[in-house]
């Protein structure tokens, strides 16, 4: 289109001037955005034309960054499970863990998840509970030879269906990310571990969870970078000892910092990070 518009012979002249500096400054302002932005604007407009973000999201703006641009926090509307394949009642589905977490549980997921990540990913988020690791914990855990040591207070990840019924014994599977980088990894270690099987997911939740498998969830680079930057927001940080360590030691679930979109710099990042986490993973 505008390739068509420049070249228009009945285009007033100052509209293909207009447009013609649009086109210069484009790049440049493209550049300043973080990688996925375009995933993120697609996924509003096709809620906005189907009429499932439940009205416009309230946008806010912080003052500008050290780079000059101002940061975005969106109030983004619940999560839905929304795919081609998938009925408005099957997406009401994916809020249920969300909605009944207790007041103590800190949740994996975030707000910002419904943009940024697809709907079999936003699924787990919202049933993983971010926990810190007790005396009792730590030592069942490194009972296992085969298990990479970890420490009291080291952060791990658990289903939090499970967490909320005692007699589901959450502890059997527990699974500790070395990194910001692997939380990734361990989410879907989790998936594979556990909720395959999970006794404590609803049939509605199963019925979504076996629709969701069928569709497509495939991985980019910049889903796995958001899982690493969304976990600071609930103030987790690689830990000097090794592992992932919360601030000041405890988790709230009222503690929410800002997503740094700027993390997610469209300048590809060195895949160095990643490779040397994947590494200190005992195979």
């Amino acid at each position: 289109i505008p390739g068509h518009i420049l070249k228009c012979r009945k285009c007033p002249e100052n509209v293909k001037q207009s447009l013609s500096d649009l086109k210069t400054r484009h790049p440049e302002q493209m550049a300043r955005l973080p990688r996925g932005s375009q995933k993120v604007f697609f996924r509003r407009m096709w809620k906005r034309l189907h009429n499932l973000s439940g009205g416009e999201a309230e946008v806010k703006l912080q003052p500008p960054s050290s780079e000059g641009r101002p940061d975005v926090i969106e109030q983004a509307p619940p999560p839905l499970l929304q795919r081609e394949e998938l009925n408005l009642s099957t997406a009401e589905v994916t809020q249920q863990s969300a909605s009944n977490a207790s007041s103590d549980q800190v949740l994996l997921s975030i707000p910002e998840d419904d943009e940024w990540l697809n709907a079999y990913d936003c699924f787990f988020r919202q049933r993983i509970e971010v926990f810190c690791a007790t005396v009792e914990q730590v030592e069942e855990h490194n009972r296992d030879e085969t298990s990479q040591p970890i420490l009291e207070g080291q952060v791990g990840l658990r289903c939090a269906c499970c967490s909320r019924i005692p007699k589901a014994a959450p502890d059997k599977i527990l699974v500790f990310p070395l990194s910001l980088n692997l939380i990734h990894d361990s989410v879907r270690q989790l998936q594979v571990l556990h909720f395959e099987s999970c006794p404590s997911l609803s049939k509605e939740e199963r019925q979504a969870y076996l629709q969701l498998i069928k569709g497509d969830f495939s991985i980019s680079p910049t889903s796995i970078k958001y899982y690493s930057v969304a976990a600071k927001t609930v103030g987790l940080y690689d830990s000097p000892n090794g592992g992932v360590e919360c601030q000041g030691g405890r988790l709230s679930s009222s503690l929410r910092y800002p997503l740094d979109t700027s993390d997610l710099s469209r300048k590809r990042a060195s895949s160095d990070s990643y490779e040397d986490d994947q590494k200190k993973v005992k195979i």
